[in-house]
């Protein structure tokens, strides 16, 4: 007898605690319930504060149209950009035997990523060559020429090919496009794409497992740049990739990339996509 009563005593626990559990349960499917409820209202009386607020509806329409007018103006400049591409990228010959150089505006993109453009006209009796090379960077100066008989430049680095390349650019008129970037953290990548006009001379990446923002430095291209037989042909652009080295690196180990022109060959092997 004794033992039925204990048996009796926990079933009656088990069944008062399983009620107190279903109540349990009931009161927050409830109170869920009504938080809905109430974020609706406040949704509701947010929405009539803003239209019995005439100043801040005022306000809210004003931002508005204010977006709306920079949206029409930047699609205007965007479909006029052909034209004004042209213009300000436009050469006029300075001689038979001049290679004239210009930068040609570039829009960028939603990351404001652009690619560095030049326009370059190489006359028939000229000999232009593209060179590329990569090298250790200094903390003194970017704008540099890497040295035509390849002292200083890298066959290995953490740039996939490193070169060091040359391209013989034909004459004509021709489209040089340098892109850098941009980074790809996913895949400790910055990405570097060497084109004439639509052929890719090199499509190569800067690999690391702390990566850089590149930061180069480039010849100024506003203005058409001539070049007569007796001027030297010019250095157009320097990318230091400069990672956030321990204060106990030196930054003399910065590697980078100079990308220039030069009248001869130098005998580097040629651009992997050539």
């Amino acid at each position: 007898m004794r033992f039925s009563i204990r048996a009796l005593l926990a079933f009656g626990f088990v069944v008062a605690l399983a009620m107190l559990v279903a109540r349990t349960l009931d009161q927050a499917a409830r109170d869920r319930g009504r938080i809905v409820e109430l974020n609706g209202e406040i949704r509701s009386l947010e929405a009539t504060v803003r239209l019995d607020d005439p100043l801040l509806h005022r306000t809210m329409l004003h931002a508005a149209d204010g977006h709306e007018h920079l949206r029409i103006l930047r699609e205007r400049a965007v479909d006029h950009f052909d034209q004004l591409q042209e213009k300000y990228s436009t050469i006029e010959s300075a001689g038979p035997d001049v290679v004239a150089i210009r930068g040609v505006p570039m829009l960028q993109d939603e990351t404001g990523h652009a690619p560095t453009v030049y326009r370059i006209v190489v006359p028939a009796g000229r000999s232009v060559w593209l060179k590329f090379g990569v090298h250790i960077v200094d903390g003194k100066s970017q704008s540099q020429r890497t040295p035509d008989d390849g002292d200083g430049l890298l066959t290995t680095s953490p740039f996939d090919d490193s070169g060091p390349f040359e391209f013989q650019v034909p004459p004509g008129d021709q489209k040089l496009s340098i892109e850098i970037g941009p980074v790809q953290p996913d895949s400790n990548r910055i990405g570097l794409v060497i084109a004439i006009d639509d052929h890719e001379l090199l499509r190569s990446a800067y690999v690391s497992e702390d990566l850089p923002g590149p930061n180069s430095t480039s010849i100024s291209g506003r203005l058409q740049l001539d070049f007569p037989p007796d001027r030297k042909l010019p250095w157009l652009i320097t990318a230091r990739m400069k990672p956030r080295w321990p204060k106990t690196e030196k930054l003399s180990l910065n590697h980078g990339f100079t990308i220039w022109l030069s009248d001869h060959a130098s005998g580097f092997g040629s651009f992997p996509n050539e």
